[in-house]
């Protein structure tokens, strides 16, 4: 668990001051690149136009961890909590559904943690997922930072994709949702569809960089575990906010 220490009120503070800003103000560290790649081009299995995707550079920032599918998350945690800490923002670099899901638990700590203390100070800590390339080998980084949310989000909770081929059409939802209301939610179940959610938020996240009036503005995830009606389980929800660009 996250020590006492780690989740005082001067922690916090320290965090928010290390983050640059709580509004959308874009941090160092990542640099957005184009890449048109035959393998995305033409059209979606959903029958929607595929997204040219956004490969960010990867950093070798010192607040950069790399997770695998058997990482301790116990062990990690701490680490994560010092990352935090010393530069006000964290990113989890992971390939493949399991490593995800070992990220996902990792800063839910996080987000838990600091919740009420960043709450108080009208914000949450959040997550925003990358896809990375670097000689031909494509990975996640899931960052993590404060941005400002003041905790209210309401309407339907759309649901995760039933596979890779509905991911378009989430991506889509959320846009177009994001583009009418302050936030959207999503909720999955397992860690198959977690994973499916990330990547619907990666492209959403690609579909939104379009919009020129938006370029500096990025879709970000405050993730919750919610028991959901008729569920017997808990999702992890993703409450989908505005937040500063990279």
């Amino acid at each position: 668990m996250v020590g006492r220490a780690a989740l005082s009120r001067a922690a916090a503070f320290s965090l928010i001051a290390l983050a640059s800003s709580w509004a959308f103000t874009p941090l160092t560290g990542s640099t957005w690149s184009r890449e048109i790649s035959a393998r995305n081009s033409g059209k979606a299995a959903d029958g929607q136009d595929e997204a040219v995707p956004f490969w960010s550079a990867p950093s070798t920032g010192d607040w950069i961890i790399r997770v695998k599918q058997d990482t301790d998350i116990n062990s990690a945690v701490g680490v994560v909590t010092a990352k935090l800490q010393e530069h006000g923002q964290v990113a989890i670099d992971f390939c493949g559904q399991n490593a995800a899901q070992q990220a996902c638990r990792l800063l839910q700590k996080q987000v838990s943690g600091y919740q009420k203390i960043l709450a108080s100070l009208g914000g949450s800590l959040a997550l925003l997922p990358q896809q990375v390339k670097a000689n031909e080998v494509t990975s996640i980084q899931l960052h993590a930072r404060p941005i400002s949310w003041d905790g209210n989000c309401e309407g339907e909770i759309l649901r995760a994709p039933n596979g890779e081929d509905k991911i378009t059409g989430l991506a889509s939802s959320i846009v177009n949702r994001a583009q009418q209301d302050t936030c959207v939610r999503v909720a999955a179940l397992g860690k198959e569809k977690l994973y499916l959610v990330m990547k619907a938020l990666i492209r959403a996240n690609n579909f939104w960089g379009k919009n020129a009036e938006s370029e500096e503005i990025r879709l970000w995830a405050i993730p919750q575990l919610e028991q959901l009606e008729g569920m017997e389980m808990m999702s992890t929800v993703w409450t989908i906010v505005k937040g500063p660009q990279l």
